[in-house]
């Protein structure tokens, strides 16, 4: 097949009366051979408003089923798409508007819409705005643009449209998807009709062949991997189930999905609903569960032990008809027990994970990056259809297995370069047309990939030394007192530390020593006990040196987040900005040493 809407022709033949995309918060619900139609006549409405090839439509649409549907459609009628998170911050799709040159919007947030018509890139700008929401707009009124509802254009369009006379590209641009990472610096990935075409021929283990499942998902496709998944959900025939973050526990819990994908985050309000859950249940029942959760907890911690295999027998008969009858009692109430559970875009946490594994829930981790229509690896598993290699962060040579060093790639899935950022596409591939990742790690004789972390969170000591700063942080993330935590260290003799403390567990240990942090003294007794606690559990680690010890702190009062700008949408710390805001507190740290 050499056209997508070929690719789509079929697929729709193939599933035809089978659910395609689900919508939980609107009842929007259509099967394949629908979702084909409608992709058409978003293709019909486009054209109705002299929307021409690679003309830019921007995508600013909160997670639901019509998304897939004017993503498809744009691409389809050979616009390029630029899907932006509902999350973003309005002066980040200000810059995205004014780099593409966009004169058509999809949107359902009419505050924004509001915003953009008092912004200096809309002077004599004629702009088109598709408004997919409930609001009545025919009152609003706003100079260089014309709002259009979009539910009253869709259900009066038919699908007429002939491809027979096609002249689409393959190697025309199809979407850029804007990311900022953990710098804040935006850039646009651009990618081709040929990228989304070789996704469909990609193997994909996340998805049985000829098997129906529904696959929930919680997080903006304009995230590489959602789309990708979502894509790739669909081509092998499955429902995708959509759902809000504000809602996601009630989606999931009625329609218990086969698969979920999500960012890890969202595993801990489905921890936290378990405990709820459990805390309403009668006192022996709770008695016995969390004294098996204890036995299994254990196991757990000595399963690579030798001592594991004598314990193996017992344990195996014990959890398979007690444990888990127990466990399944509550979590039937959230999640099917069978569910498959895949999660990206950051680390899961050691506990969350233990936590699922008691309950005999295997997560599954993606990883994978913004210029790589695919994932990368799927539990450590490297995808077939590329070459990774390692190489040393000094002089770029190739490391044999189980050697730390700096992620290359080589993959036809991979973008075509930054968009209008030439200079920058060039940075990122090496002489021999590796892209470089960015981050660290390991490869094993078994084709697994291990992630050690970012390259820019390599914390270079005055004396030489290297310290991953972000494998200390997740060391440091054991402590109850610690909530949020960034270490710090460039060119100094030491690592310290920047924490947000953990509120509840914090105010107890205070009140039961009877502290008044208010008085110094008693500040620098709570600041001991937090050192002392996180350089147990660095002492612990025994592949750790004396130089991963962190040797003072800094309290924190304000938590890190999306809001002031030091969280990016992953939920990952933006190292650089905490740095920058705080380098007077970093400072003060040696001094006190000093």
């Amino acid at each position: 097949m050499n056209s997508i809407y070929e690719i789509w022709e079929q697929i729709s033949k193939k599933y035809n009366s089978r659910i395609a995309l689900k919508d939980e918060e609107t009842g929007y619900a259509i099967t394949f051979s629908e979702l084909n139609i409608n992709i058409n006549k978003v293709v019909t409405v486009l054209k109705k408003f002299d929307v021409k090839k690679q003309d830019k439509v921007l995508v600013f649409l909160s997670p639901q089923a019509l998304w897939h549907v004017v993503f498809q459609g744009i691409i389809r009628n050979n616009s390029v798409a630029v899907p932006c998170d509902p999350l973003s911050n309005f002066n980040d799709i200000f810059y995205i508007l004014e780099e593409i040159q966009s004169k058509v919007l999809f949107t359902d947030n009419l505050f924004f819409i509001q915003c953009l018509s008092s912004e200096p890139c809309m002077k004599d700008k004629n702009f088109i705005v598709f408004y997919i929401g409930k609001d009545d707009i025919s009152k609003l009124n706003y100079p260089n643009i014309k709002i259009y509802d979009f539910f009253n254009i869709f259900k009066d369009t038919t699908d007429n449209i002939d491809y027979n006379n096609s002249t689409n590209n393959l190697e025309d641009m199809a979407f850029i998807l804007y990311s900022s990472g953990t710098t804040g610096t935006l850039k646009g990935a651009v990618y081709t009709q040929s990228n989304i075409i070789l996704n469909y021929y990609y193997e994909n283990f996340f998805f049985k062949k000829n098997y129906h499942e529904i696959v929930a998902t919680i997080y903006s496709a304009s995230h590489i991997f959602s789309l990708a998944n979502e894509l790739n959900a669909l081509y092998n025939g499955n429902t995708v189930l959509y759902a809000k973050y504000s809602n996601y526990l009630n989606t999931i819990k009625k329609n218990k999905p086969d698969t979920l994908v999500f960012v890890p985050s969202v595993l801990r309000i489905i921890k936290d609903d378990y405990m709820e859950i459990l805390n309403t249940k009668k006192p022996v029942f709770k008695f016995f569960h969390n004294l098996f959760f204890k036995i299994s907890l254990f196991y757990l911690n000595i399963e690579q032990k030798f001592v594991s295999k004598f314990l193996f027998p017992v344990f195996y008969l014990f959890n398979t008809f007690l444990f888990q009858h127990c466990y399944n009692r509550i979590l039937k109430e959230i999640l099917k027990p069978s569910v498959r559970i895949v999660t990206f875009g950051a680390i899961t946490p050691k506990e969350i994970e233990k936590f699922f594994s008691v309950l005999g829930i295997k997560l599954k981790s993606s990883y994978g990056c913004t210029e790589h229509f695919a994932y990368i690896t799927y539990d450590k598993h490297i995808n077939p259809n590329l070459e990774i290699i390692i190489c040393d962060m000094k002089t770029g040579k190739k490391l044999g297995y189980n050697k730390v060093g700096v992620i290359k790639l080589k993959s036809v899935a991979l973008f075509k370069g930054y968009y209008k950022n030439e200079e920058k596409t060039k940075e990122m591939f090496d002489k021999n047309g590796y892209f470089i990742m960015g981050d660290i790690g390991y490869l094993t004789k078994d084709k697994k990939l291990f992630i050690e972390g970012r390259i820019k969170d390599i914390i270079v000591l005055d004396n030489g030394e290297k310290v991953n700063s972000s494998i200390v942080e997740n060391v440091c993330k054991k402590s109850n007192f610690i909530y949020q935590i960034v270490v710090a260290g460039r060119n100094k003799p030491y690592l310290t530390a920047l924490v947000v403390l953990n509120k509840e567990y914090t105010t107890n240990f205070i009140n039961e020593k009877k502290l008044d942090i208010s008085k110094k003294s008693d500040l620098d007794l709570l600041k001991k006990e937090i050192l002392m606690d996180i350089n147990n559990l660095i002492g612990e680690e025994k592949h750790f040196k004396w130089i991963q010890e962190v040797r003072n702190i800094a309290i924190i009062n304000e938590e890190f987040t999306i809001e002031n700008g030091l969280v990016n949408r992953k939920n990952i710390i933006r190292r650089e900005k905490v740095y920058d805001k705080y380098k007077k507190i970093i400072e003060s740290l040696y001094k006190e040493e000093q």
